[in-house]
């Protein structure tokens, strides 16, 4: 099956990305399991899947890419944030030559929108400290990521801007006739208007433990899961109960990506 040299751009991030996409569900560790400290996070990683080679292999954007014979052009990271996306964006648009060269690359464009809790300064991406009331420290950048987060910080205003840069980029793709698909990863988010091509269902994490749209808006609204290596919501709990989610970083497991192929590939699929 050909797909006419078509591209599949994908942004987003670690989720996207691909973090612990390696990780087997069937040698999963017992749930309560507490990474030893001399194991290590960059350890466990390059055990089970921060090496590009096995993201690009397991990953959801991988899967798809392989199975509807699309080349990847991937811009996700771990630890992205929207603006940083948004940023990789306006460099290539704004760039006549590296634009040029992403709309002959025929590209099908698949975006994850992830947590507001994340800002973009000085080119990258910084998660909301752990405790926002620590003004107290010498180290410049944790007290600017302290007072941004205590001072500053409104989920409800970061998701109305969010709403109006996604049709920002719906006009511009839609002018150089792109096809782009969006999708929440592991938050549903109340946009004040539902974006136009937007994956249906709510976000990743909660279709792939099959909570329905009742629940997320009556039991999940108060939580929202910041990916930051923590279990702050009960569908991270769900997620690893069901070894849809790894027990340590709480990324996506071999089998979660392929129930998130699964999701998205059909949307893909449209546009080939």
């Amino acid at each position: 099956m050909k797909a006419d040299n078509k591209t599949l751009v994908t942004l987003g991030c670690s989720w996207t990305w691909g973090v612990g996409a390696a990780y087997d569900e069937n040698t999963m560790w017992d749930p309560e399991y507490k990474m030893e400290p001399t194991e290590g996070r960059i350890n466990w990683l390059n055990r089970w899947g921060w090496e590009e080679s096995k993201t690009n292999e397991y990953s959801f954007r991988g899967i798809i890419s392989k199975s509807l014979e699309l080349k990847n052009n991937n811009f996700s990271a771990p630890g992205s944030s929207n603006d940083a996306q948004f940023h990789e964006m306006s460099e290539i648009f704004g760039n006549p030559k590296k634009r040029d060269q992403f709309i002959k690359s025929n590209p099908i464009v698949l975006w994850g929108i992830t947590s507001t809790a994340r800002i973009f300064r000085n080119k990258k991406s910084i998660m909301s400290p752990k405790h926002i009331d620590n003004i107290d420290t010498t180290n410049d950048e944790e007290l600017y990521q302290s007072l941004y987060f205590k001072l500053y910080y409104d989920h409800n205003e970061c998701v109305r801007t969010l709403g109006t840069q996604i049709e920002l980029w719906n006009i511009i793709f839609e002018h150089y006739n792109i096809p782009v698909i969006w999708f929440d990863t592991f938050n549903t988010h109340k946009y004040p208007n539902l974006p136009r091509n937007f994956v249906q269902g709510g976000d990743l994490l909660t279709q792939i433990v099959n909570v329905n749209k009742s629940k997320i808006s009556k039991i999940f609204s108060k939580y929202y899961h910041k990916s930051d290596w923590l279990v702050d919501d009960p569908r991270v709990k769900e997620g690893i109960k069901l070894k849809l989610l790894n027990p340590v970083s709480y990324h996506p497991t071999k089998i979660g990506h392929k129930l998130i192929t699964e999701i998205l590939r059909l949307y893909v699929e449209n546009y080939k």
